[in-house]
């Protein structure tokens, strides 16, 4: 699957402590205590790996304090802009009624990083995504989508999965395609290919681990 998730620069993360007044000597137990977090924590975001980033309310308090776009946070000084596109947070029923019919109960919004005009955004529910020696999803991370963008093989895509019951189902898998062949795929193994009774309607455009 190609990378999907996001890793904050770690001069992105010291140019916002530094615009928030912090920096040098103690820099880590005083922003510990500002966000409400360990220095130790602090140390890992500074030293980034895929399981080591600030969790999406911690970025958007970050930007906040900092007078940042999430944008330019996250992407860099050049990219800043100071008004967001937003999606909703929602359940796997909510999505599913959202690329359904386009309604769903409004929820919580978040800032997104690009222009993503139609979309929303979920928490992986388990751990059929989760891999050793593939990119990695780890159950409750956030998963953003975009329903204008057209999946190629190995992109994440939300699903849904006629049961023939009336009752469809929100799936996240990885897209496959075999000659004229379409397929589901779980990055762990325990979880069987998907190869009929679904309808793509979204792409993932990024992923947050909290």
């Amino acid at each position: 699957m190609r990378p999907a998730i996001t890793i904050i620069p770690p001069e992105n993360l010291e140019r916002a402590f530094a615009k928030m007044g912090y920096s040098g000597w103690g820099l880590r137990a005083q922003l510990g205590e500002k966000l409400g977090v360990t220095p130790q924590t602090i140390g890992r975001w500074l030293s980034p790996t895929m399981d080591t980033q600030p969790a999406i309310d911690k970025l958007i308090q970050i930007a906040q304090l900092a007078n940042m776009s999430l944008d330019e946070l996250i992407l860099g000084e050049n990219a800043g802009r100071k008004d967001y596109f937003s999606v909703a947070v929602l359940d796997i029923p909510q999505a599913v009624a959202y690329v359904s019919n386009g309604k769903f109960i409004e929820s919580k919004r978040i800032p997104v990083i690009g222009e993503i005009r139609n979309g929303f955004a979920i928490r992986q529910t388990d751990n059929s995504m989760t891999s050793v020696g593939d990119i990695s999803y780890p159950k409750n991370c956030l998963l953003i989508f975009d329903t204008n963008k057209t999946p190629n093989p190995e992109d994440g895509v939300f699903a849904i999965i006629d049961n023939g019951d009336n009752h469809p189902t929100g799936i996240f898998r990885k897209y496959s395609k075999i000659g004229n062949q379409e397929y589901l795929i779980a990055n762990n193994q325990s979880y069987p290919p998907i190869s009929a009774n679904f309808t793509i309607k979204a792409t993932l455009a990024y992923a947050v681990i909290d």
